[in-house]
């Protein structure tokens, strides 16, 4: 645990608080590469599990030059990479660049101060990092690893997603309760949408047309807004302190990590309402879903562990120890080939 309260500090401290608180589908497609691993950040390593058989395989200690406060993690597209965010001061606040096929770091890229979650496009061609203290977003070129753009956005952005058509990016600022809407091909704010408190985490619906936003807060809510119109137009009622979101591949199921409940809500997205609550660890925090659909893997911060949800039963099927203050899960995310059949099997 170092500096900065340590970003997993300060995420863990605004519960307490609070307590108290894929480009367009029709550019390019990646080639692929199968990546069965899921990708845990423990603040100055890496768990990575074998999703095939929930065993933990190795564990990666990047080099770091400074203070190491690992938060967030990305796999590309095409699973070749891994963009994983560390927030520490001083000569951190950069993005590190994890080869999946060495487990190896090839290169870091600096970016702003605080950098918590990241995202990249569906085409595999940028990178793009919330920076939580700057209150901007750094975009990264990920054919050289340089920093293309820098956007300014809300107060403590903590979370972004970007759509699975890649026009639009989506970050969550925490303290200005509102989520900023960013033109990919532009790297522009269009739009900041209110929604009701502390908003942590985002996710967007397969076909584009919603945006969830999980907000951390007593309240319990999850705010469903409109791409079109940019509004909110439903609120779902989950646990206490909403945070994690994941959705199955055709987008009618929406599970919701509950962090101060240490329970997982099943939302069905056709009514926004839920149909199941799972118990998982203690104070889930993130949630990614393997690409048939059939696993959820959830973070647990203080239990040290991670959950693997069944999406056909909503039970857990496994329990994976070995991690140390787990923020963050990533998974190979789907291909545009997938998001189409996808589509069209819905």
């Amino acid at each position: 645990m170092k500096t900065f309260l340590n970003l997993q500090q300060l995420r863990l401290g605004l519960r307490i608080l609070t307590v108290g608180l894929l480009p367009a589908l029709a550019a390019t497609s990646v080639a692929q590469q199968k990546n069965d691993n899921a990708y845990v950040v423990n603040i100055t390593t890496v768990s990575v599990i074998d999703t095939k058989t929930n065993a933990l395989t190795t564990t990666v200690a990047p080099p770091i030059t400074g203070p190491a406060d690992l938060v967030g993690a990305a796999v590309t597209p095409d699973g070749s990479k891994v963009y994983l965010t560390n927030a520490g001061f001083g000569a951190a606040n950069t993005v590190l660049v994890l080869n999946a096929a060495t487990n190896t770091v090839t290169d870091t890229i600096q970016v702003g101060n605080g950098p918590i979650f990241d995202a990249v496009t569906p085409n595999g061609k940028k990178v793009y990092v919330v920076n939580s203290t700057d209150n901007t977003a750094s975009v990264i070129d990920t054919a050289t690893n340089g920093v293309v753009a820098t956007i300014p956005v809300g107060i403590f952005p903590l979370a972004v997603a970007v759509s699975p058509d890649g026009t639009r990016a989506y970050v969550a600022n925490t303290f200005s309760n509102n989520v900023s809407v960013i033109d990919t091909a532009s790297d522009v704010v269009v739009a900041t949408v209110p929604v009701i408190q502390f908003p942590i985490a985002v996710i967007v619906s397969p076909d584009s047309s919603l945006v969830y936003v999980a907000n951390f807060s007593s309240q319990k809510v999850v705010s469903v807004i409109d791409a079109t119109s940019n509004t909110v137009k439903a609120s779902i009622s989950v646990g206490s302190f909403p945070d994690g979101l994941v959705l199955i591949p055709n987008g009618r199921k929406l599970y919701c990590a509950n962090n101060l409940d240490g329970t997982v809500s099943v939302v069905d997205t056709t009514t926004n309402s839920v149909t199941a609550t799972i118990p998982v660890g203690s104070n889930p925090i993130t949630a990614a879903i393997t690409q048939n659909g059939q696993r959820v893997y959830v973070t647990n911060l203080n239990s040290n562990d991670v959950s693997v949800i069944d999406v056909s039963s909503d039970v857990v099927i496994a329990t994976i120890a070995g991690a140390e203050r787990p923020t963050t899960v990533a998974i190979q995310p789907k291909t545009k080939d997938d998001l189409v059949q996808d589509a069209n099997n819905q």
